[in-house]
């Protein structure tokens, strides 16, 4: 798991590359912007319907700061033409994890498939 894990992190870095974009000019073809200055994440279908409407609703995705966890989905929901990413956005990967009562946290695989699947 953790070699498929290194691999996909690898692939979403150089995704994130490709969308680096100078972000004027491109903001007036668009609803509205959205801009994401410090996002940890959160529950994976909130952020998976959240995106999806954001997608569907033809809003322009500014990241210019700290995206991490559930936060990164948008790589894969968004249209890349709706994305821009700053020199100041910097992203946290990782699989996607259960809290429990006693040991705090354990991985969750069944979850990690749902974040890979979109």
């Amino acid at each position: 798991m953790r070699t498929s894990t290194s691999i996909v992190v690898g692939l979403l870095i150089l995704v994130m590359l490709l969308l680096i974009t100078n972000c004027a000019g491109t903001i007036g073809a668009f609803q509205s912007t959205v801009t994401i200055t410090s996002d940890r994440g959160g529950n994976i279908s909130n952020y998976i319907s959240k995106y999806k409407s954001w997608a569907a609703a033809n809003k322009k995705i500014i990241v210019n700061g700290y995206c991490a966890s559930s936060c990164t989905l948008f790589i894969a929901i968004v249209p890349p033409t709706s994305v821009c990413v700053t020199k100041n956005a910097y992203f946290g990967f990782h699989g996607a994890w259960d809290q429990t009562f006693f040991s705090g946290q354990v991985e969750d695989p069944a979850a990690t498939l749902v974040m890979m699947s979109q």
